[in-house]
């Protein structure tokens, strides 16, 4: 069974939709606003985490 590649453009894709999702979780709106800028810290180091992996992908192809 071969699987394809995922691609650079479909990482980036995924990272963006996953980011799109944390931000726009139903529960934020049921916790008050310092779990909520909790939540906001945790979306905005799991995309620049995510991010710099892209980077470094796309630097080492």
């Amino acid at each position: 069974m071969s699987q394809e590649k995922l691609t650079i453009e479909q990482l980036e894709r995924f990272l963006e939709d996953s980011a799109y999702r944390l931000q726009s979780l139903p529960e934020r709106d049921a916790v008050d606003s310092d779990t909520d800028r909790l939540f906001d810290a945790l979306a905005k180091e799991h995309h620049h985490m995510f991010s710099y992996i892209i980077d470094y992908l796309t630097q080492n192809q």
